[in-house]
Protein backbone atom coordinates (compact mmCIF):
# COMPACT_ATOMS: atom_id res chain seq x y z
CA UNK A 1 0.00 0.00 0.00
CA UNK A 2 1.84 2.97 -0.93
CA UNK A 3 0.78 6.93 -0.30
CA UNK A 4 3.10 8.96 -2.48
CA UNK A 5 1.91 12.09 -1.08
CA UNK A 6 0.76 12.01 2.56
CA UNK A 7 -0.44 15.29 4.39
CA UNK A 8 -1.03 16.39 1.09
CA UNK A 9 -2.49 19.69 3.29
CA UNK A 10 0.81 20.24 5.08
CA UNK A 11 2.34 20.09 1.98
CA UNK A 12 0.27 22.30 0.06
CA UNK A 13 0.82 24.39 3.02
CA UNK A 14 4.79 24.31 2.55
CA UNK A 15 5.14 22.58 6.10
CA UNK A 16 8.47 19.80 6.45
CA UNK A 17 5.68 17.19 7.67
CA UNK A 18 4.71 15.45 4.61
CA UNK A 19 6.08 12.00 4.07
CA UNK A 20 6.18 8.93 1.43
CA UNK A 21 4.66 6.17 2.86
CA UNK A 22 4.70 2.50 1.64
CA UNK A 23 3.16 -0.68 3.75
CA UNK A 24 2.97 -4.05 2.83
CA UNK A 25 -0.04 -6.33 3.91
CA UNK A 26 0.34 -9.80 3.75
CA UNK A 27 -2.79 -12.32 4.89
CA UNK A 28 -4.46 -9.60 6.45
CA UNK A 29 -1.01 -8.39 8.38
CA UNK A 30 1.07 -5.43 8.12
CA UNK A 31 4.83 -7.01 7.86
CA UNK A 32 6.41 -4.22 6.50
CA UNK A 33 6.39 -0.63 6.62
CA UNK A 34 8.85 2.93 5.28
CA UNK A 35 7.90 6.19 6.01
CA UNK A 36 10.36 9.14 4.25
CA UNK A 37 10.22 12.51 5.82
CA UNK A 38 11.90 14.41 2.87
CA UNK A 39 12.03 17.49 3.55
CA UNK A 40 13.33 16.65 7.21
CA UNK A 41 15.74 13.79 6.04
CA UNK A 42 14.62 11.10 8.00
CA UNK A 43 13.39 7.75 6.72
CA UNK A 44 10.92 5.38 9.34
CA UNK A 45 11.18 1.46 8.96
CA UNK A 46 10.26 -1.77 10.42
CA UNK A 47 9.84 -5.49 9.76
CA UNK A 48 7.92 -7.89 11.57
CA UNK A 49 10.07 -9.39 13.93
CA UNK A 50 13.09 -7.49 13.23
CA UNK A 51 12.54 -3.82 15.33
CA UNK A 52 12.21 -0.44 13.92
CA UNK A 53 14.47 2.02 13.05
CA UNK A 54 15.33 5.58 12.07
CA UNK A 55 17.57 6.93 9.28
CA UNK A 56 18.69 10.71 9.69
CA UNK A 57 20.99 12.21 8.18
CA UNK A 58 22.85 9.05 7.24
CA UNK A 59 22.94 8.07 10.86
CA UNK A 60 20.84 4.47 11.90
CA UNK A 61 19.52 3.77 15.43
CA UNK A 62 16.85 1.44 16.53
CA UNK A 63 13.61 3.20 17.97
CA UNK A 64 11.66 2.38 20.84
CA UNK A 65 8.00 4.02 22.33
CA UNK A 66 8.34 5.04 25.73
CA UNK A 67 7.26 3.28 28.84
CA UNK A 68 4.46 5.81 29.97
CA UNK A 69 1.23 3.68 31.20
CA UNK A 70 -0.73 6.19 32.18
CA UNK A 71 -3.17 8.82 30.16
CA UNK A 72 -2.66 11.82 32.66
CA UNK A 73 1.30 11.26 31.93
CA UNK A 74 1.28 10.87 28.25
CA UNK A 75 1.77 13.48 25.48
CA UNK A 76 -1.12 13.19 22.62
CA UNK A 77 -0.02 13.67 18.94
CA UNK A 78 -3.16 15.83 17.51
CA UNK A 79 -3.71 17.38 14.21
CA UNK A 80 -2.55 20.24 12.77
CA UNK A 81 -5.41 23.00 13.40
CA UNK A 82 -7.18 23.22 9.90
CA UNK A 83 -10.21 24.99 10.73
CA UNK A 84 -12.18 21.48 10.06
CA UNK A 85 -14.76 20.88 12.60
CA UNK A 86 -14.58 17.20 13.91
CA UNK A 87 -17.17 16.16 16.51
CA UNK A 88 -15.06 13.50 18.20
CA UNK A 89 -12.05 16.10 18.94
CA UNK A 90 -14.82 17.88 21.38
CA UNK A 91 -14.81 14.82 23.06
CA UNK A 92 -11.08 13.91 23.31
CA UNK A 93 -10.87 17.18 24.82
CA UNK A 94 -12.32 15.63 28.05
CA UNK A 95 -9.31 13.01 28.11
CA UNK A 96 -6.30 13.77 30.90
CA UNK A 97 -3.64 13.76 28.76
CA UNK A 98 -0.87 15.83 30.05
CA UNK A 99 0.27 17.55 26.65
CA UNK A 100 -1.30 17.35 23.24
CA UNK A 101 1.32 18.01 20.12
CA UNK A 102 -0.07 19.38 16.92
CA UNK A 103 1.75 17.20 14.41
CA UNK A 104 1.09 17.06 10.75
CA UNK A 105 0.08 13.71 8.73
CA UNK A 106 3.52 12.48 7.73
CA UNK A 107 5.40 11.29 10.74
CA UNK A 108 2.57 11.01 13.68
CA UNK A 109 2.95 7.48 14.41
CA UNK A 110 6.76 7.51 14.17
CA UNK A 111 6.88 10.31 16.90
CA UNK A 112 5.52 7.61 19.00
CA UNK A 113 7.49 4.76 17.46
CA UNK A 114 10.82 6.99 18.58
CA UNK A 115 9.21 7.57 22.13
CA UNK A 116 9.03 11.04 21.94
CA UNK A 117 5.34 11.02 22.74
CA UNK A 118 2.39 8.20 23.91
CA UNK A 119 -0.59 7.95 22.05
CA UNK A 120 -2.75 9.26 18.40
CA UNK A 121 -6.57 8.93 18.27
CA UNK A 122 -7.23 9.18 14.50
CA UNK A 123 -10.27 11.34 14.34
CA UNK A 124 -10.21 11.33 10.52
CA UNK A 125 -13.34 8.73 9.83
CA UNK A 126 -12.38 9.01 6.15
CA UNK A 127 -8.72 7.41 7.05
CA UNK A 128 -7.70 4.93 4.12
CA UNK A 129 -5.82 1.26 4.94
CA UNK A 130 -2.71 2.86 3.35
CA UNK A 131 -2.75 5.76 5.86
CA UNK A 132 -2.07 2.99 9.01
CA UNK A 133 -0.41 -0.36 7.35
CA UNK A 134 3.04 1.03 7.13
CA UNK A 135 3.02 3.24 10.33
CA UNK A 136 1.56 0.30 11.90
CA UNK A 137 4.35 -1.77 11.73
CA UNK A 138 6.85 0.45 12.75
CA UNK A 139 4.96 1.47 15.67
CA UNK A 140 4.51 -2.20 16.82
CA UNK A 141 8.20 -3.01 16.11
CA UNK A 142 8.96 -0.54 18.31
CA UNK A 143 7.00 -1.68 21.30
CA UNK A 144 3.75 0.09 20.87
CA UNK A 145 -0.06 -0.94 19.84
CA UNK A 146 -2.47 0.16 16.76
CA UNK A 147 -5.65 -0.87 16.90
CA UNK A 148 -9.12 0.46 15.83
CA UNK A 149 -10.93 2.63 18.25
CA UNK A 150 -12.66 -0.61 19.81
CA UNK A 151 -9.43 -2.37 20.41
CA UNK A 152 -9.87 -4.75 17.53
CA UNK A 153 -7.37 -5.66 14.89
CA UNK A 154 -7.33 -3.18 11.71
CA UNK A 155 -8.91 -5.29 9.51
CA UNK A 156 -6.66 -5.31 5.82
CA UNK A 157 -8.96 -7.91 4.62
CA UNK A 158 -11.91 -6.22 3.96
CA UNK A 159 -12.33 -5.11 0.63
CA UNK A 160 -13.05 -1.50 1.61
CA UNK A 161 -9.94 1.06 0.83
CA UNK A 162 -11.14 2.64 3.79
CA UNK A 163 -11.08 1.76 7.69
CA UNK A 164 -14.73 0.66 9.08
CA UNK A 165 -13.54 2.77 12.28
CA UNK A 166 -10.82 4.95 12.67
CA UNK A 167 -7.28 3.89 14.82
CA UNK A 168 -5.72 4.42 18.09
CA UNK A 169 -1.77 4.39 18.26
CA UNK A 170 -0.31 3.64 22.37
CA UNK A 171 3.11 3.19 23.03
CA UNK A 172 2.48 0.05 25.06
CA UNK A 173 -0.60 -2.24 25.42
CA UNK A 174 -1.07 -1.10 29.46
CA UNK A 175 -1.81 2.79 27.91
CA UNK A 176 -3.40 1.36 24.95
CA UNK A 177 -6.23 -1.06 27.07
CA UNK A 178 -7.05 2.35 29.53
CA UNK A 179 -7.56 4.76 26.32
CA UNK A 180 -9.95 2.36 24.59
CA UNK A 181 -11.69 1.88 27.86
CA UNK A 182 -12.07 5.88 27.92
CA UNK A 183 -13.08 6.13 24.45
CA UNK A 184 -15.96 3.26 25.40
CA UNK A 185 -16.96 5.55 27.90
CA UNK A 186 -17.17 8.36 25.80
CA UNK A 187 -18.97 6.54 22.71
CA UNK A 188 -16.42 7.54 20.23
Amino acid sequence: MVDPLHGTKSFIKGADTFAIVIGLVENGNSIFGCIVVPAQNKRFFAQKGKGAFKESDGKFEQIHTSDVQEIEQARLITREPSGEVRPIEEKLDQLPFVQRIDKGSGDKLCVIASGDAEAHINTNFRASKWDVAAPQIIVEEAGGVVTDLDGKPIDYKDGSINLTRSFVASANRELHEKIIEELALLKV
